[in-house]
């Protein structure tokens, strides 16, 4: 009877740890743009949606809300240290103003996507209230308002974010 010698190959230990650094390293190598693009993404998100509370505010002045108050002047009240943008509906015989936010008349309130915060609005205030008359939809602004946004206010062009919203023809344009 004659025993065949049959060679084995297998891998060594050291080709095993030389794969898995390199599948280690690509890995590593692969999470690194695909985080710093969750954060552009998120930044982006964030310009859009207070671009559309701009929007939403304004029609809800004009065309009445949807609880049977037609007649209502609507707010938006941004502030640097929160990341919530609130909408109040004030009778339309009131102004609003900034320093006398009365909670009753606030319905609604939207929060920014996580770590994005508001920079400045209109310059370096910290807290800033648009709002919009019932039936004719005019504000309380006049010319450009520049808002800014970044990401856990970063110093990054990239991570940053401003949205300009032009009071003349209530459009907001979103800047790179």
């Amino acid at each position: 009877m004659q025993i065949k010698n049959l060679s084995q190959t297998a891998f060594t230990l050291i080709e095993l740890m030389v794969v898995i650094t390199i599948m280690s390293i690509l890995m590593f190598a692969s999470y690194l743009p695909y985080e710093h693009y969750q954060k552009k993404v998120s930044l982006r998100l964030a310009a859009k949606e207070i671009s559309q509370s701009l929007t939403e505010a304004r029609n809800l002045a004009i065309y009445g809300l949807d609880t049977g108050s037609w007649n209502v002047t609507v707010a938006l009240h941004f502030a640097s240290w929160s990341q919530d943008i609130d909408y109040y509906a004030y009778p339309y015989t009131q102004t609003p103003l900034i320093t006398s936010l009365q909670q009753e008349y606030k319905f609604k309130s939207k929060r920014l996507p996580p770590w994005i915060q508001i920079d400045s609005i209109n310059g370096p205030s910290n807290d800033f209230l648009f709002f919009f008359e019932a039936i004719s939809g005019s504000g309380n602004v006049s010319g450009e308002i520049p808002i800014q946004i970044s990401y856990q206010g970063s110093s990054n062009l990239v991570l940053q974010k401003k949205i300009i919203y032009y009071s003349e023809s209530h459009i907001s344009d979103i800047i790179d």
